[in-house]
């Protein structure tokens, strides 16, 4: 005769349950070790070294604990992505952003805004989806719509906000992700930006009037790929490789492409050339000097004409021109590529730190370090919602301008 079972199960299921509840709380657990190692191996590896046996030698798991749990790799990078890295940067922004407009505080966008410059790795590793969701459309799939909707509810652009609040909003997120960009650099980790970033939040929670910004001037510069190597078969070489990595990737660049779009052998090519390396770190080098140089002499001439704080708004404008969009997906690349390649790491830091040093007498400085970040995000942004293209910039470049200190 059966007993009465108190629990309310069957006796000879009650032993099977223990069990299952175990390999439930095992799997459980394994898919947590699986989304926390994805999470590091992109942000300290990137997505191009990213692989599944990274993942599970990190994880501690077997390789085909992988492939059991996910059918495509990209399945697991597309939860991460969703689960975790998505809702940490969204968190990240709207904290910097709630602090200029919907509850004004100091303390805490100074806070919010170091998250971006001393980033957690579910920060980088977002970036990194980000940036690599540029050239590499597996990626894109699952990023690139999500990115979108994410900038655009943040800035607010249209009915949300009013054009001096998006811009303001607009400006706090320019600024937080061109850090979170620079965050990899080393000569970024020492700058202390308290003083930088109080001074970025006077700036926004007290804009000023609402002034067009003029559209009669265009920064030449940034639409033309130009290298003055008095060879012309070289000079085709050096922007077939600028436009097909800012429209590819390097990854997605091959030398055959290149010689095909120049019009050349490859003979020709790898006579003087040794690598596609060598090839973008030529390309890279000249154009990353040439352009910060650029935009510095056109604010100043623009000066002139309108006014610093019009200048300032104008060079943000064109920085987010649909004109440029190869331009700015070349330098994001080489940006991300400098995160964990070190030779491109090596020749964009030493001509960073050597325009620096140029400006400042002393290296990078809080102002410069805030600048160039807000160079880096306000393209990046835009990409993806040309809409704030438009804002009335002068709103807030007025006070930044005028308390610079330089």
């Amino acid at each position: 005769m059966v007993g009465v079972n108190i629990s309310g199960t069957h006796p000879e299921r009650s032993l099977e349950g223990e069990p299952g509840r175990r390999r439930a709380r095992t799997r459980v657990r394994n898919d947590g070790m699986l989304r926390a190692s994805t999470v590091a191996c992109l942000a300290e590896s990137g997505w191009d070294a990213f692989s599944a046996r990274g993942v599970a030698e990190r994880s501690g798991l077997s390789y085909g604990a992988v492939y059991t749990r996910f059918e495509h790799l990209d399945d697991l990078v597309a939860i991460v992505w969703s689960e975790l890295l998505l809702p940490a940067l969204r968190a990240s922004l709207e904290a910097a952003v709630g602090s200029v407009l919907e509850d004004p505080d100091e303390d805490r966008f100074v806070e919010a805004m170091e998250a971006f410059a001393h980033p957690s790795d579910e920060l980088l590793a977002a970036m990194e989806l980000i940036q690599a969701g540029m050239v590499d459309p597996r990626v894109a799939l699952f990023v690139r719509d999500d990115v979108r909707e994410l900038f655009a509810g943040i800035v607010g652009v249209g009915p949300a906000r009013s054009p001096i609040e998006a811009t303001a909003a607009a400006t706090c997120t320019f600024v937080a992700i061109g850090l979170l960009l620079l965050a990899r650099r080393s000569w970024a980790a020492g700058v202390v930006l308290d003083g930088e970033l109080r001074r970025y939040h006077r700036a926004l929670v007290a804009p000023t009037e609402a002034i067009e910004t003029p559209r009669d001037r265009v920064a030449e510069f940034l639409y033309l790929y130009r290298f003055d190597t008095e060879d012309e078969r070289l000079e085709r070489v050096l922007q077939a490789t600028a436009m097909s990595v800012g429209e590819l990737g390097y990854h997605g660049t091959t030398i055959a492409r290149i010689c095909r779009i120049a019009g050349v052998s490859s003979g020709f090519v790898m006579g003087r050339f040794s690598s596609k390396a060598e090839l973008f770190q030529r390309v890279t080098r000249e154009m990353w000097g040439r352009g910060m140089a650029a935009i510095g002499e056109f604010i100043a001439g623009c000066a002139e004409e309108v006014g610093p704080a019009l200048a300032e708004a104008l060079a943000w404008r064109e920085y987010q021109s649909p004109s440029i969009t190869k331009m700015v997906v070349l330098v994001n690349e080489t940006g991300r590529l400098a995160g964990f390649d070190p030779a491109v790491a090596a020749y964009v830091e030493a001509h960073e730190r050597e325009v620096f040093s140029r400006l400042s007498g002393a290296g990078v400085t809080p102002f410069l370090l805030s600048e160039y970040a807000l160079g880096n995000g306000l393209p990046l942004v835009s990409y993806f919602v040309p809409d704030v293209r438009d804002l009335p910039y002068a709103c807030v470049t007025e006070t930044l301008v005028t308390s610079a200190p330089h």
